[in-house]
């Protein structure tokens, strides 16, 4: 039997609507599908860490930002300095303060080592100068000595011959006296050694004994005794000082850190991530924790899915999901990160993006971990947030999932409170 050609064309035409509804619903029958799934991610909110005006405005909407990169900066032309200028002018009055102190304890010490290597020269000086008088008088004593000797065998010799007669009363007497007097001369020199030598003894061990046996403090020394005592007095202000000091700049050091904190500030990104949006150009004023910028984090995508809340007792948390996109013929695998009711609902707000519609109570909420990089990006795509899926929900388990890691899912309330 021969077909015509518009009868070829009807039979082709029915088989392609067959084949149609075939691929659209028989996989339905062995497989768990979910056509309303979009990729999702965290939207996080930065806010200006201080009060101030922006000097760098943020990036525009769908910039790619590493870590690292400076987002925005503020600077606060408002800030009182008032109190970081008291404290630096009070630390360098301080320090001032401790530098002359400084100063004159090292002068102190100066004159004072000056002082004892005079005293120290002036008392050898004097040492050997006794050791001269000494020799001398020793010398001295001998000769009277011996004088004395010689006058005492003449006295005896007159004294002989006085007896005898043979020399006058008068010749007697004048031989007596001379021995006498030569006697005396000489305990007079031996007196003087002992006094030398006690003097030179005392000089030693650093008392200072003049003429008449009193002890005697030289100028040097009580120049020296005046400067040690105004020394430590000069040593302890300067601790004072420097303690003072010392506490201040501490003051003055968080006062800076302070002040640096508040009067500038750049903001820069902790993750990886696309611009969502921006509230600022260049001068616009932001309160303090205001937001300025909104930010995609690019390193937790996940997917948005709704389905038939039939399928809750068969969706469970660590299966693996198949995943392919709208437009791309490329599969790859998510694992099932949380089932949520029909009667809960998302809020998107400032905390995620590209949620999935939901159509009714009846659907529920599935979210799906996938790697950041399963889908090929490029700059500009905002990490394919809110782009469109199929997913094909599977039984089978991940090995390496885990229900103990924490995962920020979007901010959720009960759909009675809507």
């Amino acid at each position: 039997m021969r077909f015509s050609g518009k009868q070829l064309f009807r039979i082709f035409i029915g088989l392609l609507i067959i084949g149609i509804i075939a691929y659209i619903y028989i996989p339905h029958f062995f497989f768990k599908h979910g056509v309303n799934a979009v990729v999702s991610g965290p939207i996080v909110q930065i806010k200006s860490p201080i009060e101030g005006r922006i000097m760098k405005e943020p990036p525009k909407p769908g910039t790619e930002v590493k870590t690292g990169d400076v987002l925005f900066s503020v600077v606060n032309d408002t800030m009182d300095f008032s109190a970081l200028k008291a404290l630096e002018i009070e630390t360098a009055a301080m320090k001032s303060q401790e530098d002359s102190l400084q100063k004159e304890v090292s002068d102190l010490e100066k004159l004072k080592q000056e002082l004892v290597d005079s005293d120290k020269i002036y008392t050898e000086s004097t040492i050997d100068r006794l050791k001269v008088d000494i020799e001398r008088q020793k010398s001295r004593y001998r000769e009277l000595d011996a004088q004395a000797e010689e006058l005492k065998r003449n006295y005896n010799r007159k004294e002989s011959l006085h007896k005898n007669r043979n020399v006058s009363s008068s010749e007697r007497d004048t031989a007596k006296y001379d021995y006498i007097e030569a006697t005396q001369a000489a305990e007079q020199a031996r007196l003087e050694i002992s006094r030398l030598e006690k003097k030179l003894t005392a000089l030693e061990s650093g008392i200072f004994v003049n003429i008449d046996d009193r002890t005697e403090v030289p100028y040097q020394k009580q120049r020296l005794d005046e400067i040690r005592i105004r020394l430590g007095t000069v040593q302890t202000e300067l601790a004072v000082a420097k303690s003072r000091r010392e506490k201040n700049e501490k003051l003055l050091a968080k006062e800076q850190e302070r002040v640096a904190k508040l009067s500038q500030a750049k903001v820069t990104s902790t993750k990886f991530g696309v611009v969502w949006d921006s509230y600022a150009i260049v001068g616009t004023r932001f309160g303090r924790y205001e937001p300025v910028m909104l930010m995609a984090d690019c390193t937790k995508p996940f997917i948005d899915v709704t389905i038939n809340q039939v399928y809750y007792d068969e969706i469970l948390p660590g299966h693996k999901v198949k995943i392919t996109a709208i437009g791309s013929d490329d599969e790859f695998t998510g694992v099932v990160r949380a089932v949520r009711g029909g009667s809960i609902q998302t809020r998107l707000g400032d905390t995620s993006g590209g949620i999935a519609e939901r159509r009714g109570r009846k659907e529920i909420q599935v979210i799906i971990d996938i790697d950041e990089q399963a889908i090929k990006q490029t700059k500009g795509d905002f990490c394919h947030i809110g782009r469109n899926v199929k997913v094909r929900f599977t039984s089978e388990m991940d090995p390496n999932f885990d229900p103990r890691l924490d995962y920020k899912v979007p901010h959720t309330v009960s759909a009675h409170d809507e």
